[in-house]
C-alpha cells in the first residue's frame, strides 16, 4: 500500500484506477474564497465538464476532479451528504451522475439514524462507473437500514430522475418513476406567497364560505390589519387559464 498526503485538488492525475473510495472533506461554499473557488470550478470542468455553482460545498469539487483519476469503467464509492439531491447547486452533480457516468445505487441513511456522531449533516453513499449509461438504464436507491440491509430499495429509471428535481423522494412507493408522466410543473413555474394579487378571489366573507360548503381543511383565518376585521381566505387553489 502506497499512502500518499498531498492536496487532491492540485494533484495531476497520474496512474488512474479501477477502484475509487471516497469519504471528502465537507466545507460549505462561504468557508471557501472566491479565487479558489474559481480555481476549482476550473480544475472541474477541464476534469469532467462539470459546471458547479459557486454554491456547491468542496465535496462536489472533489467529485469533479476524481474523473480524471478513473480508468475506464472503474467503480467509485462516495460518502457524502445527501443535501446535492435536492438543493440547486446539485444540478451540477446530478447531470454529471445521470450523463457522464453510469450511476448504480444511492443509498440514504435515515436522518434519525446517526451514523456518525459528529456529522452534522444527513449522509449518502453514492456509487457509479466511469462509463456513460446504457440505454434505458436503471438507478437502485435505497433507505434506512444499512447498505447490505436497506428498509427500502427501488430501482427508478434514468428518465424519470432527469425530470425529478428533489432526488430524495426516492425510493418511496408514490414516487414518479417507470413511465414518465408530465405534471404542472413541467408547464408553470409554482411558486407560494403571501401576497395573491386577487385578494377577490381568495378572500371570502364568512357567509360565501357557508354557501359554498367550504370546510376548515381548505380556509383559514386571519386578521387583516386594513379592515381590523378577521377575514377568511382559501387555501390550496390553482386557476389556470
Amino acid at each position: 500500500m502506497r499512502l500518499q498526503l498531498a492536496d487532491f485538488t492540485r494533484e495531476e492525475p497520474s496512474p488512474r484506477f479501477n477502484l475509487i473510495i471516497c469519504n471528502p472533506p465537507y466545507v460549505r461554499h462561504h468557508h471557501i474564497e472566491n479565487l479558489e473557488k474559481n480555481r476549482l470550478q476550473s480544475r472541474v470542468l477541464n476534469a469532467s465538464a462539470m459546471r458547479l455553482s459557486g454554491l456547491a460545498g468542496l465535496y462536489c469539487y472533489f467529485m469533479g476532479l476524481s474523473y480524471a483519476w478513473m480508468a475506464d469503467n472503474c467503480i467509485a464509492g462516495w460518502l457524502i451528504p445527501s443535501e446535492f439531491m435536492d438543493v440547486n447547486y446539485g444540478e451540477g452533480v446530478k447531470r454529471y451522475l445521470l450523463h457522464r457516468v453510469t450511476l448504480l445505487r444511492i443509498h440514504r441513511f435515515n436522518p434519525n439514524d446517526v451514523q456518525f456522531a459528529d456529522a452534522l449533516v444527513s449522509s449518502a453513499i453514492v456509487w457509479f462507473r466511469s462509463a456513460p449509461p446504457p440505454r434505458d438504464h436503471y438507478v437502485t436507491f435505497s433507505f434506512g437500514g444499512s447498505i447490505l440491509d436497506p428498509k427500502v430499495s427501488r430501482s427508478i429509471s434514468a428518465k424519470a430522475l432527469v425530470y425529478e428535481p428533489k432526488w430524495t423522494c426516492f425510493p418511496d412507493l408514490d414516487s414518479r418513476s417507470g413511465q414518465v408522466v408530465p405534471t404542472i410543473s413541467d408547464f408553470f413555474q409554482i411558486k407560494r406567497g403571501i401576497a395573491t394579487g386577487c385578494n377577490d378571489y381568495f378572500i371570502l366573507d364568512a357567509n360565501e364560505v357557508a354557501s359554498r360548503g367550504l370546510t376548515k381543511p381548505f380556509c383559514w383565518r386571519e386578521f387583516d390589519l386594513c379592515s381590523k376585521a378577521p377575514v377568511i381566505r382559501t387555501r390550496s387553489v390553482l386557476q389556470v387559464v
